[in-house]
Formats: structure tokens, C-alpha cells, sequence
């Protein structure tokens, strides 16, 4: 379970031949570089995480994938706002398989994981779960590095 799907470092669902529009992207890096500052988390071990597709293992750094999913607006008032997470999907993936396999994870996951008190755990566990389920459908994570997304 160290591989992590891509928006995420997000999160939050699963890196290769996508969709991610600029305006994407460019929201997301916004949405991590708020919660490393938040979190007292340094870029560099950001992408580390990032780019090994690792999930972090100990707070801070856990925390930062619910305050991305927060920031993203994936997360609203402690809940997954499933119709902002799956209108995110297709900006995400081109291919509408992926699409639709990506909006039942996100029911499954909103299902599977209820809100737990430790928003931090709760987060990773949503992430554990797309990971899990992602892997399952075959969907390949969102490229977030592709040069036309930058």
C-alpha cells in the first residue's frame, strides 16, 4: 500500500496517460504548497513521497492529505463531497472507463471509510482505499507531470 494515487499526493485517486488540465494541476500544487506550510512539511520531503508514490507514515505529514482533499474541496465540513470529487475525475482522466470506475470508488470509499475524529488517519484511510480499489479497476493514476500540465 505505498504506491498512491497520483492528484494526489494526493489522493486521491489514482499517473500515466490522462487528462489533467493546466488550471488542474496548477490548483493541486497550490493545494500542497498551502498544506507543507500548514503542516510545517518541507517541499523536499513532499516529493519525495510524491514521486516514490509512497504514503506518508506518521503525522505531520499524514495531515496533509486531508487538508489537500480540504483545500481540493473534496473534503467539505468532514464529509467527501462525492459529486466535486467525481466532477474532478474528469478533469483527471481522458478516457470515460476511467472516469466511471474513478466515480464508484468514490462511493465505495465515502462508504467504506466513515469520518473518524482523527482527520489525519481518516484521510490516509480515504487514500488507502482509493489505492486499493484504483488498483483493482486497473485505472492509472493522473499524470500530474506531464509538460502540458505545467
Amino acid at each position: 500500500m505505498k504506491t498512491f494515487v497520483g492528484l494526489i499526493f494526493a489522493v486521491a485517486l489514482v499517473e500515466f496517460a490522462s487528462a489533467i488540465s493546466k488550471e488542474y494541476h496548477d490548483k493541486a500544487v497550490a493545494a500542497r504548497t498551502t498544506c507543507a506550510k500548514l503542516h510545517n512539511v518541507d517541499d523536499k520531503t513532499i516529493m519525495e513521497h510524491w514521486k516514490n508514490h509512497q504514503l506518508p507514515e506518521k503525522e505531520p505529514e499524514t495531515c496533509i492529505i486531508i487538508c489537500y482533499l480540504k483545500e481540493m474541496k473534496l473534503v467539505v465540513d468532514g464529509k467527501v463531497d462525492a459529486d466535486a470529487w467525481k466532477a474532478s475525475n474528469k478533469e483527471k482522466w481522458d478516457d470515460e472507463k476511467h472516469v466511471a470506475a474513478a466515480d464508484e470508488i468514490v462511493d465505495k470509499c465515502s462508504a467504506e471509510v466513515p469520518p473518524t475524529e482523527n482527520e489525519c488517519e481518516w484521510g490516509l484511510a480515504l487514500t488507502k482505499c482509493g489505492l486499493k480499489h484504483g488498483k483493482e479497476a486497473g485505472i492509472p493514476p493522473p499524470d500530474m507531470e506531464h509538460p502540458k500540465r505545467r
